[in-house]
C-alpha cells in the first residue's frame, strides 16, 4: 500500500511542476497529512524530490512547494540504429545534461556490452537507470529480434549486469516515439498512435495513458507484413515480397545504399526531386492506408508520423493527409494526423521517459 501511495504522490509532484505542496497532496490524494509528510520525507531523503521555496500566502503561514530534484540522479538514454549507437544523460526533470556521445553501431552482444560499459563509466554513481531504444522487437530484458542490427534473443539485462548496477529498460523505437508524443500531448490526447518510419517501419501505441506492447511484446511490428499481392510485388531483403517496409522504408523510397546513414541525408530535398515523385506518392498512399486501418481497429484519433518522416517536410505530410481523407471508411472516426515533434534532444526523450516510468513509476511531461 505504501509503495502505491508513494507512486501516487510522486506523480502528483511531477505533474505539479514545482507548485505542489504537502497540503495540496493530501487534498488531491485523500491521504492523511501524516502519511503525506512521511512519504515526502522519504522522497526528499532519497534525492527524488526537493523543497522548492514558499508558495504564495493565502492568509496563513506560507506552505513549502515541492518539485522533482534535478540534481541528484541521472538517467541514460541510449538510441541504437543501423549506423551508430548514441547516448545522452538527463535528470529527473527531463532536462538533457550532456551532448550526445556517438559510438559504432551494435552488431553483436559484445558490441552492446562495450556501449553499456561506456555509458556506465560516463554516468558514474548517480546513474539511476538506462533506457535503450532498439529498432526491433523487445521486452524489458531481451532484444527478441532486430533485423537492422542482426540481433536475436539477446539477454540485455544479463549483459548489463556485468558492467553496471543501474537497471536497463528496453523499448522499441516506435514505442519510444509514441511515449514521447504522449508526454507532449497527454492533456489533449489520452491515446496516441505513432507510425515510425526510417530504415524500417513500425507502430507504437499509448492507450489510456499506458504503452501497449502486446501479448508477446511485438505489437506494431508492421515492416514485414505483406501489403502487395500482385505479380509485380517488390522483393524485400527479408526474403519475402510485397512487404510494407519495401514501399515506405525511406531507404527504398529514395533508392539509398545500405551504408548511407539517413541522419546525414537531406530527406526534404530528396522528397522534392522529380525522380522520386512516383515513389513518394506510393509511400504516402501506403502510409495513409495503414494509418486508416490501424486507427479504425484501435479507435484512436491522434495519429503521429514519427521516425525520420518529419524531415520529409510539409508537402509530404499533406500528401498523406489527402490520401487518408480519400480512404476514410464509412463509420470510422475522424483522425488528427500530424508529424511528431522532433529535435536533436527529443530523439532521446522516449528512451529516457521509459526508463523513468519503469524505474520510478512516474510519467514526465
Amino acid at each position: 500500500m505504501r509503495r502505491a501511495n508513494t507512486r501516487r504522490l510522486f506523480q502528483l509532484i511531477a505533474d505539479g511542476a514545482g507548485q505542489q505542496t504537502r497540503a495540496g497532496l493530501s487534498r488531491r490524494s485523500g491521504l492523511t497529512a501524516a502519511t503525506v509528510s512521511s512519504i515526502v520525507a522519504d522522497l526528499i531523503e532519497t534525492g527524488y524530490v526537493r523543497e522548492a521555496g514558499l508558495a504564495e500566502s493565502t492568509g496563513g503561514k506560507p506552505a513549502m512547494r515541492l518539485a522533482l530534484d534535478g540534481a541528484q540522479h541521472r538517467v541514460a538514454a541510449v538510441v541504437l540504429t543501423r549506423h551508430a549507437s548514441r547516448f545522452v544523460f538527463s535528470n529527473l526533470i527531463g532536462e538533457t545534461l550532456t551532448e550526445a556521445v556517438s559510438l559504432p553501431a551494435v552488431g553483436s552482444p559484445d558490441d552492446l556490452r562495450a556501449v553499456l560499459a561506456e555509458v556506465a563509466a560516463d554516468g558514474g554513481a548517480d546513474l539511476l537507470a538506462i533506457g535503450i531504444e532498439v529498432p526491433g522487437a523487445v521486452d524489458n530484458d531481451h532484444i527478441l529480434q532486430c533485423v537492422q542490427l542482426g540481433l536475436e534473443d539477446v539477454d540485455v539485462r544479463a549483459i548489463a549486469a556485468g558492467v553496471t548496477s543501474a537497471p536497463t529498460y528496453l523499448i522499441n523505437d516506435a514505442d519510444a516515439d509514441a511515449l514521447r508524443e504522449y508526454a507532449f500531448r497527454s492533456i489533449d490526447a489520452p491515446n496516441v498512435l505513432c507510425l515510425n518510419v526510417g530504415d524500417g517501419v513500425g507502430a507504437g501505441m499509448v492507450i489510456d495513458g499506458a504503452l501497449y506492447r502486446g501479448e508477446h511484446a511485438r505489437a506494431g511490428e508492421l515492416g514485414h507484413v505483406r501489403v502487395d499481392f500482385g505479380d509485380d510485388a517488390l522483393p524485400c531483403p527479408c526474403g519475402q515480397v510485397g512487404c510494407l517496409e519495401r514501399y515506405v522504408g525511406l531507404r527504398f523510397v529514395f533508392d539509398l545504399p545500405l551504408e548511407e546513414d539517413l541522419d546525414a541525408v537531406d530527406l526534404e530535398d530528396l522528397a522534392k526531386e522529380p525522380a522520386h515523385a512516383r515513389s513518394v506518392e506510393r509511400m504516402a498512399l501506403r502510409l495513409a492506408n495503414n494509418v486508416r486501418l490501424l486507427s479504425a481497429v484501435l479507435d484512436i484519433e491522434t495519429v503521429v508520423l514519427g521516425g525520420a518522416l518529419p524531415r520529409l517536410g510539409d508537402e509530404v505530410l499533406e500528401k498523406v493527409r489527402r490520401a487518408a481523407e480519400s480512404l476514410s471508411p464509412v463509420g470510422a472516426t475522424t483522425i488528427a494526423l500530424d508529424y511528431a515533434r522532433i529535435s536533436p534532444e527529443d530523439r532521446f526523450r522516449g528512451a529516457a521517459q521509459h526508463a523513468v516510468r519503469e524505474r520510478l513509476g512516474i510519467v514526465r511531461s
